[in-house]
């Protein structure tokens, strides 16, 4: 039988769209992947794409937020 992987102990990517807001339920996942992220419940990998993304300058403030505290500023360029 095949178990779930364990998040504490697994490397999580991401998109940059999984942290956009929309003004509905969804918001409550945002703000609890956010929280679960910043306070280490796992461990977040944040791939070169999502760098690009966030990056982008329509890009909102709050995604910017919660991507650019995990990565160096020389991991940026």
């Amino acid at each position: 039988m095949h178990r779930p992987l364990d998040p504490r102990i697994t490397n999580i990517a991401h998109d940059a769209d999984v942290l956009d807001r929309d003004g509905s339920a969804r918001d409550s996942l945002v703000d609890r992947f956010v929280a679960l992220a910043a306070s280490r419940k796992f461990k977040l990998v944040i791939p070169g794409g999502v760098r690009q993304q966030v990056q982008h300058p329509h890009t909102p403030a709050d995604v910017q937020r919660a991507v650019y505290p995990r990565f160096s500023i020389s991991a940026q360029g």
